[in-house]
């Protein structure tokens, strides 16, 4: 896609968790006059020409003002969200950026750097240190046969899904927080005391 940082692309974020660690619908959490999915969304929208949420149900999230598509195949976590993402995506777009809504912390310059590496030649750009880090990662259109296999084999891994493709590896950057996802309510309280 190139490095200019005005280059914007479809934004999906998945809310298809049952929350189970976190007592009640995360993504709906109180946090600072809003919503945890409007915290993740507002970080995600500055390279979002347009933004989806996808949950266990359409419209899910209608009533907070998000285009909420179900997945196709529910309840097989991450993996079934890329794949009900990459059925979504609009034909006039080759990528898509993918987060999730338990990200509390998610920087622009991040973002940026997923964009300009996603190049004609890859399946996807994505950070890695130790491990992938499969969201916020960029994935083409051209990860749907893939996708679709892994979820047919039974394989719901983000990281052998990242092994197979080919990737444009970008290194973790320097400011990555060690732990910045949301699965309690503690997690939720945490980081918010820590970004005040």
């Amino acid at each position: 896609m190139g490095g200019d940082e005005m280059t914007r692309t479809p934004v999906y974020i998945l809310a298809g968790g049952r929350s189970s660690r976190f007592g009640s619908d995360k993504a709906r959490a109180s946090i600072r006059g809003g919503t945890l999915l409007k915290h993740v969304a507002d970080m995600l929208s500055p390279v979002a020409c347009d933004l989806t949420v996808i949950a266990d149900h359409a419209d899910k999230y209608r009533d907070l003002g998000f285009r909420t598509i179900a997945d196709i195949r529910p309840g097989l976590g991450p993996l079934a969200g890329l794949h009900a993402a990459l059925a979504d995506l609009p034909q006039d777009h080759r990528w898509l950026l993918l987060g999730s809504c338990d990200m509390f912390v998610v920087r622009r310059h991040w973002l940026e750097h997923l964009l300009a590496n996603a190049d004609d030649q890859r399946d996807a750009a994505a950070f890695r240190a130790q491990r992938w880090q499969p969201m916020p990662a960029m994935y083409a259109r051209t990860t749907a046969a893939a996708v679709e296999a892994a979820l047919d084999s039974g394989d719901r891994s983000m990281q052998h899904l990242l092994d197979l493709l080919d990737v444009a590896e970008i290194p973790t950057p320097a400011d990555w927080p060690a732990d910045w996802q949301v699965n309690t309510v503690h997690d939720l309280a945490r980081q918010l005391a820590d970004t005040k």
